[in-house]
């Protein structure tokens, strides 16, 4: 027997589905935005790391410039998919 459910569970149903993919959407939308926002700035430190050795020839900023490079890869290949968040 095949029981065929009413109208208003199924507009209940489609209803809390698309409140759930709401949720995940804004969850991912919230990370993207903030490993943007990581990308941005291990980029600028990196500049001014490498600047700041260019200016006085000390390698610790660059090495620190270096490893937010490195950093900064990592969020490039999050925010392209390469990786998974």
């Amino acid at each position: 027997m095949v029981r065929i459910a009413c109208p208003h569970q199924l507009i209940h149903a489609h209803i809390s589905l698309l409140y759930d993919v709401d949720l995940l959407h804004s969850k991912v939308t919230q990370l993207d935005t903030i490993t943007a926002i990581n990308f941005v700035m291990c980029v600028v430190i990196f500049i001014l790391g490498v600047m700041a050795y260019g200016k006085k020839k000390v390698a610790m900023p660059l090495l620190v410039g270096i490893a937010f490079g490195l950093f900064a890869v990592s969020h490039l290949a999050t925010l392209l998919g390469f990786a998974e968040a």
